[in-house]
C-alpha cells in the first residue's frame, strides 16, 4: 500500500485507498451501500417526496442533502430506521465541527452505534464537507495505517531500495519539480561524476539513449532519462 500511495496525486489517494479496502473486504458492504456511496443509486421521486415529510428541518435544508437521505430511506431502510432524527444528540451532531469521529447512539434495541460503512453514508448524505476526512479515518482504520499521506522519501532511500530490486527508478515529477540535480548530487556521491551521465529524451534521441543505456548496464554507471 506505501509503495502505491506514494506513486500517487494527494487527491487521487482516498479514491484509491477505498476501493483497495472494498474489495480486500468486501463482506463489509451490501451491495446497496456499496452502489448508494458510489453514486449508482439514486432515490425515487416517491422516496425522495417520503423523506421531505419525515425528515426534520436541518436533515432536508437543502436538495442535494434530501436526496442523499432519500437515497439512504430507500436502499439501506435499516440503518434510517434506527436513527432517532428528532433527538437532541442528532442536532449537535449536524454541527459538530468533527462530526466523523463521533455519532450518536441508536433508537434501536441490539444497536449502539452505527457501523464504519455506516457512519461513511451518514457523513455522505448529512455532512459532505466532512466527507474526505472520513474516507481517510475508515481507510486508515480498515488498512492499519496511520495516514493515506506517506513520509517523504529522499533519493538515499529510493537508492537503497532501487539496488536489492535493479530495476529502474521512474519519477513521476509535477510541473515545476526536477529532480535532475538533486539526483547529479548524490551519483557524484555514490558513484562519482565520471560515472554519471544524462540525456534529454526527444528530437531522435532514441538510438543514442538506447546505446548509452547499453553501456551504463554493462558498467554500472548511472544513467538519467530525462
Amino acid at each position: 500500500v506505501f509503495y502505491v500511495l506514494r506513486a500517487l496525486f494527494k487527491a487521487d489517494r482516498p479514491s484509491f485507498a477505498i476501493h483497495l479496502v472494498h474489495g480486500m473486504k468486501p463482506s463489509s458492504w451490501s451491495n446497496n451501500e456499496w452502489s448508494v456511496f458510489t453514486g449508482r443509486m439514486r432515490a425515487t421521486s416517491v422516496s425522495a417526496q417520503l423523506s421531505s415529510n419525515t425528515l426534520p428541518t436541518w436533515a432536508s435544508s437543502s436538495p442535494e442533502r434530501k436526496i442523499a437521505c432519500a437515497t439512504l430511506m430507500e436502499y439501506c431502510s435499516n440503518l434510517m430506521d434506527s436513527i432517532d432524527f428528532n433527538n437532541d444528540d442528532w442536532t449537535k451532531w449536524i454541527n459538530s465541527e468533527k462530526c466523523e469521529d463521533s455519532f450518536p447512539a441508536f433508537r434501536q434495541q441490539g444497536r449502539v452505534s452505527p457501523s464504519a460503512v455506516e457512519r461513511l453514508l451518514l457523513v455522505q448524505a448529512l455532512r459532505s464537507d466532512r466527507l474526505m476526512t472520513a474516507i481517510h479515518k475508515y481507510c486508515c482504520d480498515e488498512l492499519s495505517v496511520h495516514s493515506l499521506t506517506p513520509s517523504s522519501t529522499g533519493l538515499e532511500e529510493l537508492w537503497n531500495e532501487a539496488r536489492k530490486s535493479k530495476v529502474p527508478v521512474l519519477f513521476l515529477t509535477t510541473s515545476g519539480t526536477d529532480p535532475g540535480k538533486e539526483l547529479e548530487d548524490y551519483a557524484k556521491k555514490v558513484v562519482g561524476k565520471e560515472r554519471y551521465h544524462s540525456i534529454a529524451m526527444g528530437g531522435g534521441q532514441q538510438t543514442r539513449a538506447i546505446s548509452m543505456i547499453h553501456s551504463a548496464a554493462q558498467a554500472g554507471n548511472w544513467l538519467c532519462l530525462k
